[in-house]
């Protein structure tokens, strides 16, 4: 019994480290796409808020 136990520990071990390995990895990818979407969502609505204030000054600039 303790012979076996013995034999069996290193692979569930190793079972457990690739699991965790595994999830680890799936995480990352989901955190890494989700900063990404949101860096891509707020550079757009600063890039329209730039633009916009552009577009106002300009307007404003003629009206002077």
């Amino acid at each position: 019994m303790i012979v076996n136990d013995v034999k069996s520990k290193p692979g569930e071990i190793l079972a457990d480290a690739e699991r965790v390995y595994d999830d680890t990895k799936v995480k990352t990818k989901e955190l890494l796409h989700s900063g990404k979407e949101k860096i891509e969502t707020e550079t757009e609505r600063i890039k329209s808020s730039v633009e916009a204030g552009i577009e106002n000054y300009k307007k404003e600039s003629k009206n002077i």
